[in-house]
């Protein structure tokens, strides 16, 4: 009314007193039609600080009615007229706008003062502008309805902040109050913007405001939303007026824009685990349960609980996570109702109901209360008990002093195990206890052992039996009561033996009731969610495979037809013409009746691409399980490949051709999945469930999970976490789309089998299916058959100590290429001691990383072996058994070097399993010092670091070098750490220098020093060759060679003239030549013992002037051999001699003439090789190169020995000989004379060959213990 009067519209002033006539009479408002609007928010805040100070409401205009709401209050110095402006009429809008203009500054000003002592209405709110703003109540106006202005108050905004709560914790909450706010109180822009301003930051707040713009400007984009960005979701007050129809909606939009940023704006994170922890507590209703799902699924996951997934996923929890005796009576529901949630609600309702709450009073009472009619009388205490499958009930005689409970009768049969008793009569007696069996005593349940005495004239219910039961035995009225108290009625086991059957049944349950129904395989495939098409990729230049199949009997086409045809159900197989074909083969199983369908993708297999396998090694695979981990879990997914599906353009290479057996109808089928049988599905399918198990929240709790392929292993300290795990797991898997082998899972145990090893607290072991299948293999009889059983027992190979050894003897077996094996004695020795080891087989203990490992090392017959252990007590505890076998290079090194390459070898076999922790390595040869002293002799460049990198760069190694040369001595506490006798340095410089005393240092006292070099050059398209020998200024003896001789022989030709010139002398010899330094030095003396053979059996090159260089080498007195690095720049004695004798070597090879090749003999042979010729009175051996056939005529020989040979012909040869060189010195063998034998070989057993060279035929004979036969 101020308002009016203020502004002298007295006119209006019977429509304002109708107005708050009518607000203040909710009633009449009803009687006359008018929409009742939302209580004012003031309205109520007034009220509540008037009940506060307990004033009475005052009756204060002819309005208002004494108990009703009213803005207009004694104590309040506002008044509702203030807050709501009359409806402006036509001519006042013209009139005001024509009067814009000539307003004069004295009424300006004047209108400024009154504002300012004007009220609070006036005083905030310019009147220039729309008059009529948010929060909008709707009013009659002159020309009907009109909506007028009330503001928000702080305590409003305050409320709803408070209700709103952490934004980001659950936008949905949030989206709801602000429409709920939107309905009730019609905010206008500016309301909504200090609404935005209030519950939320200043971050989220341009979080919803973008997110809402963003999904405007898409809808705009796409031609669907007419105008701009700025038009729906403006960031200033756009003025809209409420009362004009097109404003009003785009207010109205605008709000709907404001709600779905608020839903949006946050990005929703994904966690099922936390969908699976909302259970239905007891006293909770169904429908309240159900609610709480679908807001988690609203929050948690990217489902919508009114969506036909969603609702799917709503039926399995609610199914699964409702209150026990809910879910006992959900499972009952069949067929189409249990399908459909309403009709589950209400049946959760019905049980919900019909609760008898007198049972939950009872909880702890008694439920077993089995007082039989014949246990009235003391005499005879009875009970009845059902024994076995078939419940059979059996009466026994409560006997409380006897130990066990005692059967007459083999219901099942007897067991190794026994016992001592003493009967009535006092004598000890030896009794057998059955086989354990199922009981069942009123509603408990359990599996006992009893003992067997037939001659006992009642069975006995004992004291082992009672006392687990915890059974209570009470005398009243001449009548004995027998009871079990409830929380035994279960979980009753023998406390003779337990039985796991009964308690995995009841874990199976349980972990069946919390988890997603869907995760157990079933008939319908299932299908990985997450995951992209599979895109098969050929080999360049690859043409289509078109493979016929074969010809297939009717009972195998009829045997997997029901497979097809329920492939072709589920959409993993379709029907296709591509130009692609491969054959498919029905593989019946063990059982004779059912069919595996197989698809030979060999032929496709070889077109496409190859991906690098990055399976898990399964040897290397449990180094990760901790030796406190008791609790296991193996997942066995069921038909894992197929849960992948094939890109369309990829299914054509998988075709093959099928024909109905009933129709005879012939097609063409491709599979629509990644198949069986192709090479790269384990890969694939393998690296898609390790991505999805990264994103599986795992539950609090030490554990770890493993993964191979499609086999899972979850290994965890306590029974309560493994569950945890376990259901955690199988949801994920089951709403990933994977599907759970029910057959072949093993779920919270202290013992499982994972990937063929029997793995429990602290140790792995071979399963003994695996060894019963190996063992009971029979002699293999061809190469095929063979390889399979190395394979096999290749798998269990860390279980088996010196398996490498073992199977030599077998290996040796397979050079052969013929196709049936011929079995030597010593393979089939191998063959039974191999299985005999493999039964023997002991239990390894899991690697723990957080203790040190010791590793003993050694080698036998060019294998590296070795033992990885733990300490476990006193003892060390075995945890692998090492074998390998060194290759063929390493192969042919002394005993010593041997050594370092098995150590070596080992060490990188054991860091798979220590994992970068300490390991102390025992060995009986000081590796170290071998490798540093003589490794740079035998060892190649790359290969000395290589082995210098793992011995000596490592600081997780230590090396102790001990007298231990026995693993079992290595294993116990009593082994001796011995100082080594042997010395591994004085041996290699002993057996295979080329003399004892030659060195590799420079002598002191020397009468020479000598500098050798070879040349070797191509010039005018002839290689020419020389080699020199030189001190520091002069030319020692420089020489051409013939022509075509290659730089290392060149080498060795001047190394050998020098030690020839030195002959008894004390000489120093540098040469640039590794390969003769080595020769000298080290491989010389070892392949003249061979037979001047490499490791691999074959000739080697230079082997006449080899064996020339190591007959010089004894010459000299003394003599050291050093090497130096050639073409240096330096000014040192030894490069000043190095570049002369460089210099040198190819002077003579180009200036001088190599000298002619002419033969000499005939000399007579004594010894031969495959590769060389002893002559008699010829100290070096002579190379077959340099002899050829020579005429031979028959020479007698009369022995003087104690050998007796008659008419012996021996082979005669010409030596390739050099007219005027001191290369050789050949011996004139007479051709008639005496000789004796025996003087010949220091052996008494000697062959001579009979093929030198080629087309060089000769006698052969052989003399053992002076028994001499010709052949």
């Amino acid at each position: 009314m101020l308002f009016l009067w203020r502004e002298g519209k007295w006119d209006e002033v019977v429509y304002a007193d109708m107005f708050f006539t009518l607000r203040n009479h909710p009633e009449w408002q009803k009687e006359c039609g008018i929409n009742l609007a939302p209580q004012d928010p003031m309205v109520l805040v007034i009220e509540k600080e008037r009940n506060k100070q307990n004033r009475i409401l005052k009756r204060c205009c002819s309005a208002c009615s004494i108990g009703q709401r009213c803005l207009k209050v004694g104590s309040q110095n506002e008044r509702l007229e203030d807050y709501l402006p009359p409806l402006e009429r036509e001519g006042d809008r013209e009139g005001d706008a024509g009067a814009v203009g000539r307003e004069e500054p004295e009424t300006r000003e004047r209108e400024e003062t009154d504002i300012r002592f004007s009220p609070i209405t006036t005083r905030t709110r310019s009147k220039v502008g729309p008059a009529i703003q948010a929060p909008l109540r709707q009013a009659m106006g002159a020309g009907g309805p009109v909506r007028i202005k009330v503001p928000f108050t702080l305590a409003d905004l305050d409320g709803w902040r408070v209700t709103a709560g952490n934004y980001r914790d659950d936008p949905e909450r949030v989206a709801k109050g602000f429409e709920l706010i939107v309905k009730t109180q019609d905010p206008d822009w500016e309301d909504v913007d200090a609404m935005l301003d209030a519950v939320f930051s200043e971050s989220e707040k341009q979080m919803v405001v973008r997110a809402a713009r963003t999904q405007v400007q898409a809808l705009v984009l796409a031609g669907t939303l007419p105008g701009t960005v700025d038009n729906h979701v403006p960031i200033t007050n756009p003025g809209w007026d409420p009362n004009q129809m097109g404003t009003r909606n785009l207010l109205v939009r605008y709000r709907e824009w404001i709600a779905y940023g608020i839903r949006n704006a946050v990005p929703k994170s994904v966690n099922w685990s936390k969908l699976y922890e909302i259970k239905q507590d007891k006293k909770e209703s169904p429908t309240d349960f159900l609610n709480r799902l679908k807001e988690g699924m609203r929050k948690y996951t990217p489902l919508d609980p009114t969506s036909q997934e969603g609702k799917s996923q709503l039926i399995f929890l609610f199914l699964g996570q409702s209150v026990d005796d809910i879910r006992r009576k959900l499972q009952k529901v069949q067929g189409a109702d249990a399908r459909d949630l309403e009709r589950l609600l209400e049946t959760a309702w019905q049980v919900y109901r019909n609760r008898d709450s007198r049972k939950e009073k009872q909880m702890g009472k008694t439920i077993a209360n089995a007082t039989v009619a014949a246990l009235r009388t003391v005499e005879e205490p009875l009970v009845k008990i059902q024994l076995g499958k078939e419940e059979k009930p059996v009466e026994f005689l409560i006997d409380t002093g006897a130990t066990f409970s005692v059967l007459n009768q083999t219901l099942l049969p007897v067991s190794k195990q026994t016992v001592n008793i003493v009967g009535a009569t006092g004598q000890v007696e030896r009794a057998f206890f059955l086989r354990p069996l199922k009981f069942k005593i009123g509603k408990s349940v359990g599996i006992h052992k009893s003992l067997y005495l037939p001659e006992a004239p009642r069975p006995l219910l004992g004291r082992d039996l009672l006392e687990q039961l915890n059974a209570e035995i009470r005398f009243k009225d001449g009548e004995i009561e027998f009871k079990i108290p409830e929380e035994n009625h279960i979980e009753i086991l023998s406390l003779v033996l337990t039985e796991p059957q009964v308690r995995e049944e009841e874990i199976m349950q349980e972990i069946k009731d919390q988890v997603y129904p869907g995760v157990w395989a079933s008939g319908i495939p299932g299908k990985a969610k997450n995951a992209e098409l599979v895109v098969v990729k050929l080999k360049e230049g690859a043409r289509p495979i078109r493979v016929k199949q074969y010809p297939l009997k009717l009972e195998d086409r009829r045997g997997v037809k029901h497979i097809i045809d329920e492939f072709i159900k589920f959409g993993l197989l379709t029907e296709c013409s591509p130009e692609y074909n491969t054959p498919i083969l029905p593989d019946k199983k063990p059982d004779g009746k059912t069919y595996r369908l197989v698809q030979d993708l060999r032929a496709i297999n070889r077109i496409v691409e190859d991906l690098h396998p990055v399976v898990a090694n399964p040897y290397t695979l449990l180094t990760s399980l901790k030796e406190t981990y008791e609790w296991f879990t193996v997942l066995d997914l069921k038909d894992a490949f197929f849960c992948l599906t094939l890109a369309p353009e990829s299914r054509n290479f998988f075709a093959f051709e099928w024909e109905n057996p009933d129709s005879g109808r012939k097609t063409q089928l491709t599979w629509t999945v990644l198949p069986q049988g192709f090479k790269n599905s384990p890969t694939i399918f393998g690296n898609q469930l390790a991505k999805e198990l990264e994103v599986w929240e795992r539950p609090p709790g030490n554990g770890t999970l493993l993964q191979y392929v499609d086999d899972i292993l979850i290994a965890t300290e306590k029974e309560e976490e493994c569950k945890e795990w376990t259901v955690s797991l199988l949801n994920f898997l089951g709403l990933s789309g994977y599907r759970v082998s029910l057959q072949k899972v093993q779920i919270l145990k202290k013992e499982v089998i994972y990937l063929g090893f029997v793995i429990s607290k602290g140790q792995r072991q071979l399963g003994n299916d695996r060894k019963e299948a190996i063992c009971r293999t029979p002699e293999p009889t061809t190469v095929k058959e063979l390889r399979t059983f190395l394979g096999m027992t290749g798998w269990c190979r860390l279980w088996i100590y010196n398996y490498g050894l073992l199977v030599k003897p077998l290996y040796e077996l397979l050079k052969n290429s013929q196709t049936q094996l011929t079995w030597t004695d010593e393979a089939k020795r191998a063959f039974k001691e191999l299985k005999l080891e493999l039964m023997r087989a002991p239990a390894l203990g899991l690697p723990d990383i957080t203790k040190p490992f010791w590793l003993f090392s050694y080698e036998r017959q060019g294998v590296a072996l070795g033992i990885l252990a733990q300490r476990l007590g006193p003892y060390k505890r075995a945890v692998a058994y090492f074998s390998k076998q060194l290759d063929e290079v390493s192969k042919g090194w002394p005993g010593c070097l041997r050594a370092v390459a098995a150590v070596v070898l080992i060490i990188q076999e054991a860091r798979k399993f220590t994992l970068g922790q300490k390991m102390v390595v025992h060995t009986s040869h000081a590796v170290t010092s071998v490798l540093e002293q003589k490794g740079g002799h035998w060892l190649s460049p790359s290969r000395f670091l290589k082995y210098q990198a793992v011995l000596m760069e490592q600081d997780d190694i230590e090396i102790v070098t001990s007298a231990v040369i026995n693993p079992a001595s290595f294993l116990s506490n009593k082994q001796e750490m011995k100082t080594v006798v042997h010395d591994c340095i004085e041996t290699i410089e002993t057996v295979y220098a080329s003399r004892p005393d030659l060195k590799d240092e420079p002598l002191e006292e020397a009468d020479h020093t000598w500098y050798t070099d070879g040349s070797s050059f191509v010039k005018n398209g002839v290689r020419m060759a020389g080699y020199a020998v030189t001190t520091t200024d002069q030319v020692v003896e420089a020489k051409s060679l013939p022509k075509g001789t290659s730089a290392q022989r060149a080498e060795i030709v001047a190394l050998v003239r020098a030690l020839e010139l030195a002959k008894g002398l004390r000489v120093n010899i540098w040469t640039d030549s590794k390969y003769a330094f080595g020769v000298v030095h080290a491989h010389g003396a070892i392949w003249k013992e061979r037979g001047l053979l490499t490791a691999q059996g074959k000739g080697i090159k230079h082997a006449d002037i080899i064996l020339r260089l190591l007959e010089a080498v004894q010459l000299p007195s003394a003599v050291a051999i050093m090497h130096c690095k050639g073409h240096q720049k330096g000014n040192t004695d030894r490069e000043v001699g190095n570049k002369l004798a460089d210099y040198e070597a190819r002077q003579a090879a180009e200036q001088g003439d190599p000298l002619e090749e002419k033969w000499s003999g005939p000399f007579q042979v004594l010894l031969t090789t495959y590769t060389a010729v002893k002559l008699e009175k010829h100290a070096a051996w002579i190379h077959y190169s340099r002899i050829k056939k020579a005429p031979t005529g028959p020479w007698k020989s009369q022995p003087t020995g104690p050998t007796s040979v008659q008419d012996l012909t021996l082979p005669l040869v010409e030596l390739h000989e050099v007219p005027v060189s001191p290369f050789l010195q050949p011996v004139q063998v007479p051709l008639t004379g005496s000789t004796t034998l025996w003087r010949i070989s220091h052996s008494s057993q000697f062959c001579v060959i009979s093929k030198l060279v080629e087309g060089t035929l000769c006698p052969s004979i052989q003399i053992i213990n002076e028994d001499v036969e010709q052949d």
